[in-house]
């Protein structure tokens, strides 16, 4: 899923084959990108404007940030 935006954070809670997945993503100090995923029951991933946080073990957070001065911030989020 993607959430772009010159906003800076967002917390969603998002849902994945019907479960609550936690999901934060903005912008950290003003110029960095960053997408934060959380959930007890899935592998899952964070990205941020290309950069990736690898597959985490459900219970461990995925984080990714990437530095996108003033442009787009672009977050995803994946679960499998």
């Amino acid at each position: 899923m993607l959430a772009g935006g010159a906003g800076l954070a967002n917390a969603a809670t998002v849902y994945y084959r019907g479960v609550a997945v936690n999901w934060d993503h903005g912008r950290t100090w003003g110029v960095y990108s960053y997408s934060q995923v959380q959930t007890h029951h899935f592998t899952h991933s964070a990205t941020a404007n290309g950069t990736w946080s690898g597959w985490k073990s459900p219970g461990v957070t995925a984080y990714a940030s990437e530095y996108v001065g003033s442009g787009l911030a672009q977050a995803y989020w994946d679960c499998k």
